[in-house]
C-alpha cells in the first residue's frame, strides 16, 4: 500500500514538473514575440522619420545689404538686395519680402548696424504687424553697435515677412552694409493638415 502511494506521489510530481516546463516555454515564446514586435515598432518609427524628412520641402534664405542705405522712414521695408541663399525662391530681393509658400514653423533672424553717430530701430513684421525689434545705437559711442533679433513663428501660406524701419523717421540716418545688416529665415517643419489657419507666435 505504501509503495502504491509513493508511486502516485512520484507521478504527480513528475506531471507537475512537466506542466511548469510547458508554461515556462510558453512564457519565453511570448516574450520573444514581444521583443520582436518592439523592434518592428522602432524600425517603423525610424522609417517614418526618414520619410517625413525626405518629403518635407526646403525653404530658406539669407540676404544682406550690398551698400549703405539712408533716407529711412517709418515702416519702410529694408530691401536686402544681395542674396546669399534662396532655397525655394520665396524671398524677393527687389522688395525685401519673404512670402510663405508652405504653412509651417519658421525661424527668422535679422541684424542691423547704424552708421557712426546714428541710431536706428528695426522690426520684424508679418503682414505689416511688428513682431520683435532690434536697435543699433551709435549716438553715445564710437564703438560699432549691432542690433539682432530672432523669432520663431507659425506661418500660413501667403503670409509676408519683412524687416521694416521702426524709428526714427529721419532722412539722414543710415544702415551700414558690408555684411552687418542681414536677414535670414528657414522652414523648420511643415504644418500638419489640421493646422489652424491663424498665425501664432510660439
Amino acid at each position: 500500500m505504501a509503495s502504491i502511494l509513493l508511486l502516485f506521489i512520484i507521478l504527480a510530481v513528475t506531471n507537475g514538473n512537466d506542466e511548469v516546463e510547458t508554461i515556462r516555454q510558453e512564457v519565453q515564446r511570448l516574450a520573444n514575440i514581444v521583443i520582436s514586435l518592439q523592434n518592428q515598432v522602432v524600425d517603423l518609427q525610424s522609417q517614418q522619420k526618414r520619410d517625413t524628412r525626405a518629403n518635407t520641402p526646403e525653404y530658406g534664405f539669407m540676404a544682406m545689404l550690398s551698400y549703405n542705405i539712408g533716407n529711412l522712414h517709418l515702416n519702410q521695408p529694408i530691401v536686402f538686395d544681395k542674396v546669399i541663399t534662396n532655397i525655394g525662391d520665396a524671398y524677393n530681393s527687389q522688395n525685401g519680402m519673404f512670402t510663405c509658400i508652405v504653412s509651417g514653423t519658421y525661424l527668422f533672424n535679422f541684424n542691423i548696424m547704424a552708421d557712426t553717430t546714428e541710431y536706428v530701430e528695426a522690426a520684424l513684421a508679418v503682414n505689416g504687424i511688428h513682431i520683435n525689434n532690434a536697435i543699433s545705437d551709435h549716438t553715445g559711442s564710437t564703438i560699432w553697435d549691432m542690433g539682432t533679433s530672432s523669432a520663431l513663428l507659425r506661418l500660413r501660406e501667403g503670409d509676408v515677412v519683412s524687416v521694416v524701419i521702426q524709428w526714427p523717421d529721419r532722412a539722414d540716418n543710415t544702415l551700414h552694409a558690408n555684411g552687418f545688416t542681414t536677414f535670414s529665415g528657414y522652414l523648420l517643419r511643415q504644418a500638419e493638415s489640421s493646422f489652424i489657419h491663424k498665425r501664432q507666435i510660439i
